[in-house]
Protein backbone atom coordinates (compact mmCIF):
# COMPACT_ATOMS: atom_id res chain seq x y z
CA UNK A 1 0.00 0.00 0.00
CA UNK A 2 0.92 3.56 -0.28
CA UNK A 3 0.02 6.61 -2.00
CA UNK A 4 -1.14 7.68 -5.82
CA UNK A 5 1.71 9.83 -7.31
CA UNK A 6 -0.97 11.92 -8.71
CA UNK A 7 -4.48 12.25 -6.05
CA UNK A 8 -2.33 11.85 -3.34
CA UNK A 9 -4.91 9.11 -2.17
CA UNK A 10 -4.30 5.72 -1.27
CA UNK A 11 -3.47 3.07 -3.96
CA UNK A 12 -1.67 -0.22 -4.32
CA UNK A 13 2.22 0.48 -5.36
CA UNK A 14 4.49 -2.01 -7.05
CA UNK A 15 8.17 -0.86 -8.01
CA UNK A 16 9.08 -3.85 -9.73
CA UNK A 17 13.11 -4.92 -8.73
CA UNK A 18 15.47 -3.45 -11.17
CA UNK A 19 13.38 -1.03 -12.86
CA UNK A 20 13.48 2.71 -12.52
CA UNK A 21 9.34 2.88 -12.70
CA UNK A 22 6.42 2.07 -10.13
CA UNK A 23 2.93 0.64 -10.89
CA UNK A 24 -0.17 2.62 -9.46
CA UNK A 25 -3.67 0.71 -8.87
CA UNK A 26 -5.62 4.17 -7.67
CA UNK A 27 -9.07 3.62 -7.28
CA UNK A 28 -9.49 7.48 -8.73
CA UNK A 29 -6.93 7.14 -11.36
CA UNK A 30 -6.88 3.86 -12.02
CA UNK A 31 -4.30 1.54 -13.12
CA UNK A 32 -0.78 2.62 -14.97
CA UNK A 33 2.63 2.87 -14.27
CA UNK A 34 4.78 6.08 -14.08
CA UNK A 35 8.82 6.00 -14.70
CA UNK A 36 10.93 7.42 -12.55
CA UNK A 37 12.01 10.49 -14.40
CA UNK A 38 8.08 11.60 -14.78
CA UNK A 39 7.99 10.68 -11.27
CA UNK A 40 10.39 13.23 -10.39
CA UNK A 41 9.06 16.14 -13.08
CA UNK A 42 5.54 15.62 -11.12
CA UNK A 43 6.94 17.74 -7.84
CA UNK A 44 7.26 20.84 -10.16
CA UNK A 45 4.48 20.21 -12.69
CA UNK A 46 1.58 19.03 -9.89
CA UNK A 47 1.37 21.66 -6.79
CA UNK A 48 -0.62 20.10 -4.32
CA UNK A 49 -2.95 22.75 -3.92
CA UNK A 50 -3.91 22.92 -7.55
CA UNK A 51 -6.68 20.91 -7.26
CA UNK A 52 -7.36 21.44 -11.69
CA UNK A 53 -3.99 20.39 -13.05
CA UNK A 54 -4.42 17.19 -10.14
CA UNK A 55 -8.19 16.44 -12.00
CA UNK A 56 -7.09 16.89 -15.47
CA UNK A 57 -3.91 14.30 -15.00
CA UNK A 58 -5.95 11.93 -12.95
CA UNK A 59 -8.56 12.23 -15.65
CA UNK A 60 -6.28 11.95 -18.70
CA UNK A 61 -4.59 8.87 -16.92
CA UNK A 62 -7.97 7.23 -17.15
CA UNK A 63 -8.17 8.18 -20.96
CA UNK A 64 -5.20 6.73 -21.45
CA UNK A 65 -5.67 3.06 -19.78
CA UNK A 66 -9.17 3.30 -21.81
CA UNK A 67 -7.53 3.67 -24.89
CA UNK A 68 -4.63 1.40 -25.02
CA UNK A 69 -4.42 -1.99 -25.11
CA UNK A 70 -1.52 -1.73 -22.12
CA UNK A 71 -1.98 -4.17 -19.04
CA UNK A 72 0.04 -1.48 -17.84
CA UNK A 73 -0.30 2.34 -19.73
CA UNK A 74 2.46 4.23 -19.16
CA UNK A 75 2.92 7.78 -18.14
CA UNK A 76 6.40 9.10 -18.71
CA UNK A 77 8.69 12.07 -19.50
CA UNK A 78 7.23 12.62 -22.79
CA UNK A 79 3.80 12.24 -22.33
CA UNK A 80 3.56 13.65 -19.01
CA UNK A 81 3.10 17.28 -20.22
CA UNK A 82 0.70 17.06 -23.00
CA UNK A 83 -1.47 14.63 -20.19
CA UNK A 84 -1.36 18.01 -18.13
CA UNK A 85 -2.15 20.13 -21.20
CA UNK A 86 -5.15 18.07 -21.64
CA UNK A 87 -8.41 20.36 -20.85
CA UNK A 88 -11.37 18.63 -18.52
CA UNK A 89 -14.26 17.72 -20.82
CA UNK A 90 -17.64 19.66 -20.90
CA UNK A 91 -20.28 19.15 -18.91
CA UNK A 92 -22.37 17.16 -21.65
CA UNK A 93 -19.29 14.74 -22.25
CA UNK A 94 -19.49 14.74 -18.13
CA UNK A 95 -22.45 13.14 -18.43
CA UNK A 96 -21.61 10.85 -21.25
CA UNK A 97 -18.97 9.71 -19.10
CA UNK A 98 -20.96 8.70 -16.45
CA UNK A 99 -23.78 6.81 -18.17
CA UNK A 100 -20.32 4.65 -19.47
CA UNK A 101 -18.72 3.95 -16.44
CA UNK A 102 -22.53 2.54 -15.43
CA UNK A 103 -22.95 0.87 -18.46
CA UNK A 104 -19.57 -0.86 -18.09
CA UNK A 105 -20.87 -2.15 -15.10
CA UNK A 106 -24.02 -3.06 -15.64
CA UNK A 107 -22.70 -4.90 -18.80
CA UNK A 108 -26.08 -6.55 -20.70
CA UNK A 109 -28.13 -5.93 -17.50
CA UNK A 110 -29.51 -2.79 -19.08
CA UNK A 111 -32.45 -2.70 -16.45
CA UNK A 112 -30.52 -3.40 -13.80
CA UNK A 113 -28.59 -0.86 -11.10
CA UNK A 114 -25.04 -0.06 -10.13
CA UNK A 115 -24.23 0.93 -6.30
CA UNK A 116 -22.71 4.70 -6.36
CA UNK A 117 -18.96 5.06 -5.54
CA UNK A 118 -17.38 7.45 -3.29
CA UNK A 119 -18.19 10.16 -5.21
CA UNK A 120 -14.84 11.38 -4.78
CA UNK A 121 -13.85 8.14 -6.63
CA UNK A 122 -15.40 9.13 -9.26
CA UNK A 123 -13.50 12.39 -10.14
CA UNK A 124 -11.04 10.65 -12.23
CA UNK A 125 -13.48 8.90 -14.60
CA UNK A 126 -15.88 11.72 -15.51
CA UNK A 127 -13.12 13.93 -15.52
CA UNK A 128 -14.18 16.60 -13.07
CA UNK A 129 -12.61 18.72 -10.10
CA UNK A 130 -14.05 17.48 -7.10
CA UNK A 131 -16.81 14.52 -5.26
CA UNK A 132 -19.26 17.71 -5.38
CA UNK A 133 -18.85 18.38 -8.70
CA UNK A 134 -20.20 14.66 -9.19
CA UNK A 135 -22.87 14.93 -7.15
CA UNK A 136 -23.69 18.04 -8.75
CA UNK A 137 -23.47 16.25 -12.23
CA UNK A 138 -25.30 12.98 -11.22
CA UNK A 139 -28.44 15.14 -10.18
CA UNK A 140 -28.61 17.26 -13.28
CA UNK A 141 -28.35 13.48 -15.09
CA UNK A 142 -31.23 12.55 -13.10
CA UNK A 143 -32.33 15.95 -13.97
CA UNK A 144 -32.50 15.05 -17.60
CA UNK A 145 -33.87 11.72 -17.59
CA UNK A 146 -30.65 9.61 -18.31
CA UNK A 147 -30.38 7.65 -15.30
CA UNK A 148 -32.75 7.47 -12.18
CA UNK A 149 -31.81 6.59 -8.21
CA UNK A 150 -33.16 3.29 -6.65
CA UNK A 151 -32.78 2.85 -3.06
CA UNK A 152 -29.78 2.10 -1.58
CA UNK A 153 -27.42 4.76 -3.05
CA UNK A 154 -28.15 2.81 -6.37
CA UNK A 155 -28.76 4.40 -9.97
CA UNK A 156 -29.97 2.45 -13.20
CA UNK A 157 -29.72 4.60 -16.76
CA UNK A 158 -33.23 4.65 -18.34
CA UNK A 159 -34.27 4.48 -21.95
CA UNK A 160 -33.33 8.12 -22.67
CA UNK A 161 -29.75 6.93 -21.06
CA UNK A 162 -29.40 4.21 -23.08
CA UNK A 163 -30.47 5.87 -26.48
CA UNK A 164 -27.98 8.85 -25.41
CA UNK A 165 -24.97 5.90 -25.37
CA UNK A 166 -26.18 4.37 -28.65
CA UNK A 167 -26.05 7.93 -30.37
CA UNK A 168 -22.51 8.60 -28.82
CA UNK A 169 -21.23 4.82 -30.24
CA UNK A 170 -22.63 5.94 -33.81
CA UNK A 171 -20.84 9.01 -33.72
CA UNK A 172 -17.54 7.03 -32.39
CA UNK A 173 -17.75 4.53 -35.16
CA UNK A 174 -18.92 7.11 -38.16
CA UNK A 175 -15.43 9.36 -36.70
CA UNK A 176 -13.36 6.00 -37.28
CA UNK A 177 -14.43 5.58 -40.83
CA UNK A 178 -13.77 9.01 -41.97
CA UNK A 179 -11.34 9.40 -45.11
CA UNK A 180 -7.63 9.49 -44.47
CA UNK A 181 -7.99 12.65 -46.34
CA UNK A 182 -10.56 14.17 -44.35
CA UNK A 183 -8.19 12.91 -40.89
CA UNK A 184 -4.87 14.43 -42.64
CA UNK A 185 -7.06 17.72 -42.70
CA UNK A 186 -8.17 17.73 -39.09
CA UNK A 187 -4.60 17.28 -37.77
CA UNK A 188 -3.63 20.54 -39.68
CA UNK A 189 -3.93 22.90 -36.64
CA UNK A 190 -0.61 24.09 -35.50
CA UNK A 191 2.82 26.05 -36.97
CA UNK A 192 5.91 24.71 -36.00
CA UNK A 193 9.85 26.24 -36.78
CA UNK A 194 11.75 23.64 -39.26
CA UNK A 195 14.30 24.21 -41.56
CA UNK A 196 14.30 24.39 -44.84
CA UNK A 197 16.42 23.91 -47.17
CA UNK A 198 15.12 26.13 -50.28
CA UNK A 199 14.02 29.21 -47.92
CA UNK A 200 17.72 28.80 -46.21
CA UNK A 201 16.93 28.80 -42.75
CA UNK A 202 13.86 28.40 -39.54
CA UNK A 203 10.58 28.70 -41.02
CA UNK A 204 7.35 28.62 -40.36
CA UNK A 205 5.94 25.23 -40.91
CA UNK A 206 2.43 23.54 -41.07
CA UNK A 207 1.97 20.03 -39.50
CA UNK A 208 0.37 18.30 -42.73
CA UNK A 209 0.43 14.81 -41.00
CA UNK A 210 1.89 13.07 -37.60
CA UNK A 211 2.08 9.65 -36.50
CA UNK A 212 3.75 8.05 -33.22
CA UNK A 213 5.50 4.49 -32.47
CA UNK A 214 6.22 3.53 -28.37
CA UNK A 215 7.72 1.03 -27.25
CA UNK A 216 9.19 0.00 -23.92
CA UNK A 217 10.96 -3.31 -21.95
CA UNK A 218 10.70 -2.99 -18.97
CA UNK A 219 12.03 0.09 -17.23
CA UNK A 220 13.52 1.20 -20.62
CA UNK A 221 10.64 3.40 -22.91
CA UNK A 222 11.08 4.83 -26.43
CA UNK A 223 9.41 6.34 -29.43
CA UNK A 224 9.65 7.47 -32.98
CA UNK A 225 7.26 10.23 -33.91
CA UNK A 226 7.27 11.50 -37.12
CA UNK A 227 5.74 14.98 -38.84
CA UNK A 228 5.18 16.01 -42.37
CA UNK A 229 6.10 19.49 -42.54
CA UNK A 230 5.71 22.01 -45.24
CA UNK A 231 7.31 25.23 -45.40
CA UNK A 232 4.61 28.21 -45.17
CA UNK A 233 7.41 29.95 -47.70
CA UNK A 234 7.69 27.99 -50.09
CA UNK A 235 5.54 24.89 -49.66
CA UNK A 236 8.69 22.50 -49.50
CA UNK A 237 7.82 18.73 -47.70
CA UNK A 238 10.06 17.78 -45.12
CA UNK A 239 9.97 15.05 -42.52
CA UNK A 240 10.94 15.49 -39.11
CA UNK A 241 11.67 12.55 -36.84
CA UNK A 242 12.14 12.29 -32.67
CA UNK A 243 13.92 10.19 -31.36
CA UNK A 244 13.26 9.53 -27.75
CA UNK A 245 15.13 7.02 -25.25
CA UNK A 246 14.63 7.29 -21.64
CA UNK A 247 18.09 6.50 -21.22
CA UNK A 248 19.22 9.35 -22.77
CA UNK A 249 16.83 11.91 -20.01
CA UNK A 250 18.93 13.77 -17.76
CA UNK A 251 18.63 15.88 -14.62
CA UNK A 252 18.99 19.08 -14.50
CA UNK A 253 18.46 23.03 -13.06
CA UNK A 254 15.97 25.26 -14.24
CA UNK A 255 16.66 29.31 -13.90
CA UNK A 256 14.89 29.38 -10.75
CA UNK A 257 16.87 26.64 -9.36
CA UNK A 258 14.06 23.88 -9.61
CA UNK A 259 15.50 20.23 -10.49
CA UNK A 260 13.72 19.39 -13.93
CA UNK A 261 13.83 16.50 -16.41
CA UNK A 262 15.24 17.26 -19.68
CA UNK A 263 14.13 14.90 -22.43
CA UNK A 264 16.26 12.90 -24.57
CA UNK A 265 15.23 12.79 -27.50
CA UNK A 266 17.74 13.54 -30.87
CA UNK A 267 15.85 14.96 -33.92
CA UNK A 268 16.39 14.11 -37.16
CA UNK A 269 15.45 15.84 -40.47
CA UNK A 270 14.51 13.90 -44.04
CA UNK A 271 15.84 15.71 -45.68
CA UNK A 272 18.88 16.78 -44.01
CA UNK A 273 18.98 20.22 -43.18
CA UNK A 274 21.62 21.90 -45.84
CA UNK A 275 24.74 22.97 -44.16
CA UNK A 276 26.27 24.10 -47.83
CA UNK A 277 24.45 24.57 -50.67
CA UNK A 278 26.22 24.01 -54.12
CA UNK A 279 26.96 26.77 -55.92
CA UNK A 280 25.16 28.59 -58.10
CA UNK A 281 27.42 27.13 -61.57
CA UNK A 282 27.31 23.67 -60.26
CA UNK A 283 24.95 22.70 -63.43
CA UNK A 284 27.72 24.39 -65.88
CA UNK A 285 30.17 22.08 -65.30
CA UNK A 286 30.23 19.53 -68.68
CA UNK A 287 31.58 16.71 -67.00
CA UNK A 288 29.16 14.60 -65.98
CA UNK A 289 31.52 12.59 -63.05
CA UNK A 290 33.16 15.53 -61.93
CA UNK A 291 29.74 16.57 -61.65
CA UNK A 292 28.03 13.93 -59.39
CA UNK A 293 31.30 13.69 -57.20
CA UNK A 294 30.75 17.09 -56.55
CA UNK A 295 26.71 16.42 -55.57
CA UNK A 296 28.25 13.38 -53.37
CA UNK A 297 30.46 15.81 -51.85
CA UNK A 298 27.63 18.20 -50.77
CA UNK A 299 25.53 15.19 -49.42
CA UNK A 300 27.78 14.36 -47.25
CA UNK A 301 28.17 17.50 -46.04
CA UNK A 302 24.77 18.09 -45.11
CA UNK A 303 24.94 14.45 -43.78
CA UNK A 304 28.12 15.61 -41.13
CA UNK A 305 30.38 13.03 -42.95
CA UNK A 306 33.70 15.11 -42.59
CA UNK A 307 35.50 12.10 -43.37
CA UNK A 308 34.22 11.11 -46.40
CA UNK A 309 33.93 15.36 -47.49
CA UNK A 310 37.38 15.10 -47.50
CA UNK A 311 37.86 12.40 -49.05
CA UNK A 312 35.63 13.48 -51.87
CA UNK A 313 37.87 16.63 -52.44
CA UNK A 314 40.17 14.40 -53.05
CA UNK A 315 38.43 12.39 -55.83
CA UNK A 316 37.35 15.80 -56.78
CA UNK A 317 40.85 17.25 -57.59
CA UNK A 318 42.07 14.20 -59.13
CA UNK A 319 39.24 13.91 -61.72
CA UNK A 320 40.13 17.57 -62.32
CA UNK A 321 43.26 17.10 -63.06
CA UNK A 322 42.74 14.29 -65.30
CA UNK A 323 40.32 16.53 -67.06
CA UNK A 324 43.15 19.30 -67.41
CA UNK A 325 46.52 17.30 -67.97
CA UNK A 326 45.42 13.76 -68.14
CA UNK A 327 47.14 11.00 -66.04
CA UNK A 328 50.93 12.15 -65.34
CA UNK A 329 53.15 9.68 -63.42
CA UNK A 330 53.79 10.35 -60.04
CA UNK A 331 50.92 10.53 -58.13
CA UNK A 332 49.11 13.82 -56.76
CA UNK A 333 52.34 15.27 -56.71
CA UNK A 334 53.36 14.49 -60.11
CA UNK A 335 49.88 15.92 -61.52
CA UNK A 336 50.10 18.95 -59.65
CA UNK A 337 53.57 19.39 -60.96
CA UNK A 338 52.27 19.06 -64.60
CA UNK A 339 49.33 21.52 -63.85
CA UNK A 340 51.25 24.11 -62.80
CA UNK A 341 53.46 23.22 -66.08
CA UNK A 342 50.99 23.35 -68.09
CA UNK A 343 49.72 27.25 -66.45
CA UNK A 344 46.81 25.80 -65.36
CA UNK A 345 47.66 26.99 -61.64
CA UNK A 346 50.52 28.97 -59.96
CA UNK A 347 53.24 27.41 -57.69
CA UNK A 348 51.10 29.42 -54.80
CA UNK A 349 47.79 27.45 -55.82
CA UNK A 350 50.10 24.46 -55.94
CA UNK A 351 51.01 24.70 -52.77
CA UNK A 352 47.09 25.29 -51.37
CA UNK A 353 45.97 22.05 -53.31
CA UNK A 354 48.92 20.07 -51.87
CA UNK A 355 47.53 20.74 -48.55
CA UNK A 356 44.05 19.48 -49.80
CA UNK A 357 45.05 16.10 -51.38
CA UNK A 358 47.14 15.63 -47.78
CA UNK A 359 44.43 16.16 -46.08
CA UNK A 360 42.49 13.72 -48.43
CA UNK A 361 45.26 11.32 -48.23
CA UNK A 362 45.11 11.81 -44.12
CA UNK A 363 41.54 11.12 -44.14
CA UNK A 364 41.29 7.98 -46.94
CA UNK A 365 44.71 5.99 -45.24
CA UNK A 366 44.44 7.45 -41.63
CA UNK A 367 41.37 8.06 -40.53
CA UNK A 368 41.66 11.79 -40.36
CA UNK A 369 38.74 14.48 -39.32
CA UNK A 370 39.05 17.55 -40.26
CA UNK A 371 37.13 20.12 -37.79
CA UNK A 372 34.26 22.00 -39.64
CA UNK A 373 35.60 24.76 -39.28
CA UNK A 374 39.01 22.99 -41.64
CA UNK A 375 36.87 21.45 -43.72
CA UNK A 376 34.97 24.38 -44.48
CA UNK A 377 38.10 26.20 -45.77
CA UNK A 378 39.17 22.79 -47.86
CA UNK A 379 35.61 23.07 -50.03
CA UNK A 380 36.56 26.70 -50.60
CA UNK A 381 39.85 25.97 -51.93
CA UNK A 382 38.62 23.50 -54.01
CA UNK A 383 35.87 25.05 -55.05
CA UNK A 384 37.99 28.57 -56.43
CA UNK A 385 40.09 25.69 -58.29
CA UNK A 386 36.71 24.17 -59.97
CA UNK A 387 34.84 27.51 -60.76
CA UNK A 388 38.09 29.38 -62.39
CA UNK A 389 39.07 25.88 -64.02
CA UNK A 390 35.51 24.79 -65.77
CA UNK A 391 33.20 27.80 -64.90
CA UNK A 392 35.19 30.95 -65.57
CA UNK A 393 37.85 29.63 -68.11
CA UNK A 394 34.59 28.74 -70.26
CA UNK A 395 33.41 32.37 -69.66
CA UNK A 396 36.67 34.32 -70.71
CA UNK A 397 36.61 32.62 -74.04
CA UNK A 398 33.15 32.99 -74.76
CA UNK A 399 34.19 36.77 -74.24
CA UNK A 400 36.81 37.17 -75.85
CA UNK A 401 35.05 35.37 -79.02
CA UNK A 402 32.32 38.08 -78.73
CA UNK A 403 34.08 40.94 -78.11
CA UNK A 404 34.26 43.55 -81.20
CA UNK A 405 37.70 43.24 -82.45
CA UNK A 406 39.60 47.46 -82.71
CA UNK A 407 39.01 48.81 -85.80
CA UNK A 408 42.07 49.40 -87.62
Amino acid sequence: MGFCPICKTSANLEQPSGGDYRRVECRKCGKYQITGSALSMLETRLPANDKKAVARLSHATRLMFSTTDAEWPEMNSVNLDDMLKRPLPTIDRQMTNLLVWTAAQLEDDHLGAVELSDEEDLTGVIGTIDGRRVHELISRAESEDLIEFVPDNCISITTQGWARLSATVAEKAESMMASPAALAVAKVDRIVKAPCNKCRGLTNSWVRAEHTVTGNDGPISWSDSFEVLQCCGCDTLSVRQEHWFSEWDEMDYDQYGRMVMRPGIKEVYFPAPTVRAKPEWFDTIADEVLRNVLDELYATLNAGLNVLASIGVRTLLDRAGYLLIGDPRGGFEGKLSALQTGGHISAHEKTTLEAVADAGNASAHRGYTPTVERLGHIVDIIENFLHRAFVLAGAAEDIRKTTPARQK
